[in-house]
């Protein structure tokens, strides 16, 4: 069991709120997407242990979904505080986790395991792509940190895949920070292109974006096309003249896998 030490400063900023609630999850709310639903600016929608079935949407809010973790520092929440996703209401709209409301890094994900999403399909130029299997960040920002996000496959054939367990798309002048996360045994799959098993991140621009400290491992992108495998661990889309700040820094990337296989045919 591994404790770290959390220390929390309030400062009351002009225009802040004077009071903000901790929603728990399942006392005062049945869902961990009914708790975001009723939380307010700076809230904490605090998750006990267990196994929550849903697809989960921030909508737009400065909120803070997080396990126990954040209380004690026992990285044992972690692992047994779930959200699974693999129960959607609609099977083409499928990541566990979604910031596409103009989240930034006042929306915080912290502490939880992220399993079991198959992703959204989007349509980007006139092409459909299925992308964000456990987390997808559409246009906008966030900060997802200290989560273990493992188990999300997308297995699609009729079009691109990426991201299995991290696409991020973010917003111009946005900031995300993915920091601290272990990002495993996540899959892309398709008789097209396979993108970016564990971690897609795309800037815009002036965005800042930090993806620090992170462990990525054993992530598999599978496609039936020789060259059409790419990113087993983490692929960047880093635009030359974005102006952004994009960090990437003491990562550590092992054991993911490209793979043709033409069995798919």
């Amino acid at each position: 069991m591994k404790k770290f030490g959390l220390f929390l400063l309030v400062i009351l900023l002009p225009g802040s709120p004077a009071t903000a609630h901790i929603i728990n999850i399942p006392a005062d709310q049945p869902s961990v997407q009914a708790g975001i639903d009723v939380a307010g600016y700076g809230d904490t929608v605090l998750v006990a242990e267990g196994t929550y079935f849903e697809n989960i949407s921030f909508k737009g809010k400065a909120i803070t979904v997080a396990s126990h973790f954040i209380i004690d520092g026992d990285t044992s929440h972690i692992s047994r505080t779930i959200i699974n996703g693999s129960r959607p209401v609609n099977v083409d709209y499928a990541p566990t986790v979604q910031m596409t409301s103009g989240e930034d890094t006042t929306s915080v994900l912290s502490g939880l395991c992220i399993t079991g999403g198959t992703g959204t399909v989007v349509r980007y130029d006139d092409i459909f792509h299925r992308c964000g299997g456990g987390v997808y960040i559409e246009q906008c920002g966030g900060k997802i940190e200290h989560n273990l996000i493992m188990h999300n496959h997308i297995n699609y054939d009729r079009c691109t895949v990426t991201g299995g367990g991290i696409y991020a798309r973010v917003g111009a002048e946005y900031n995300l920070v993915i920091r601290r996360n272990t990002i495993k045994e996540n899959t892309v799959q398709s008789r097209r292109q396979a993108d970016a098993a564990g971690v897609l991140v795309a800037d815009a621009f002036r965005a800042n974006i930090f993806v620090e400290y992170n462990r990525i491992t054993s992530n598999r992108a599978i496609s039936t096309k020789a060259n059409h495998a790419h990113g087993g661990g983490m692929t960047l889309a880093v635009g030359l003249s974005s102006n952004s700040d994009f960090i990437v820094r003491r990562n550590v990337i092992s054991y993911n896998e490209l793979k043709i296989n033409p069995e798919l045919e």
